[in-house]
């Protein structure tokens, strides 16, 4: 028998049984498939969380570029805006992650890169919009915090930011206490900040251990506190934190760099930048 016949024929027998189906069950008929997944931000957000434990900046950028599909489907939903805020600042942390950094000093000297800077003002626009579309939440507030900091260049507009970012961690906390992505926000803020504006070594190590405790997927709370500790003169702590945030995440070089500066004696092992491995 010719094979495309009986192929043809094949199909003609099952679509005229799959039509008297429905002829027996009419509810079938009005059943709708769904067309698409429905968005989940929270799911969406720890997604976001393990891409960005490859340390890579295209990676980020990859998702980025689906979120921005999302807003442009969904440009009114606030949830959408807030996921590429915090994806935005998460590309900015990225591109400095193997940057050296100690407290009273600034990310930037003079002005903040353009790439950073472009991603910071959009992140920022976003979450001002999500707020006026109703998104008053912990999160939100959060990642304004997060995201102001890449903006001081200078002791005045370090002076000139520090209420907004300390009214954005207040609202933030307020919202939601018990948030760790806050507590990391804060722990770098009393860690980082020079003595006149609010360092606070034991507060910062308070918060940052909250934090790590809270987000077992990511490592940088424990880098923070690994230099809080070591700044209050135990190196041996200092050295453990170092050993658990490169086991978090490998992709990582900077702990495992500063833990080799740490052994070798170094008096300041985390100021210095670090040359990426990976």
């Amino acid at each position: 028998m010719n094979v495309r016949k009986t192929a043809g024929a094949v199909t003609i027998l099952l679509l005229g049984a799959w039509a008297g189906y429905l002829y027996l069950n009419p509810g079938l008929r009005e059943a709708k498939i769904p067309t698409e997944v429905v968005f989940n931000a929270k799911k969406e957000s720890q997604l976001l969380r393990q891409v960005r434990k490859s340390c890579d900046v295209q990676d980020i950028s990859d998702f980025i570029a689906k979120q921005r599909l999302s807003v442009a489907r969904y440009p009114t939903d606030p949830e959408h805006l807030r996921l590429l805020a915090e994806a935005l600042l998460e590309r900015c942390a990225t591109r400095i992650i193997n940057k050296g950094f100690a407290p009273g000093t600034m990310l930037f000297d003079g002005e903040t890169p353009k790439d950073i800077l472009s991603d910071i003002e959009e992140a920022l626009g976003l979450v001002s919009k999500a707020r006026e579309l109703g998104d008053e939440t912990s999160e939100n507030w959060r990642i304004e915090a997060s995201l102001l900091p890449y903006k001081i260049v200078s002791l005045p507009s370090a002076i000139m930011l520090a209420r907004p970012i300390t009214q954005a961690l207040d609202k933030a906390l307020e919202l939601g206490k018990d948030n760790p992505h806050i507590h990391f926000a804060l722990g770098c803020r009393k860690l980082l900040a020079p003595r006149y504006l609010g360092q606070d070594l034991e507060k910062a190590i308070e918060h940052l251990e909250f934090a790590a405790a809270g987000l077992p997927l990511d490592e940088r709370p424990l880098i923070y506190a690994a230099l809080a500790t070591l700044l209050l003169g135990d190196r041996p702590r200092s050295t453990e934190l170092l050993e658990l945030a490169a086991k978090r995440t490998p992709a990582n070089d900077f702990p495992a760099e500063v833990i080799q500066r740490l052994k070798a004696g170094e008096n300041d092992p985390f100021a210095r930048d670090v040359i990426p491995r990976h």
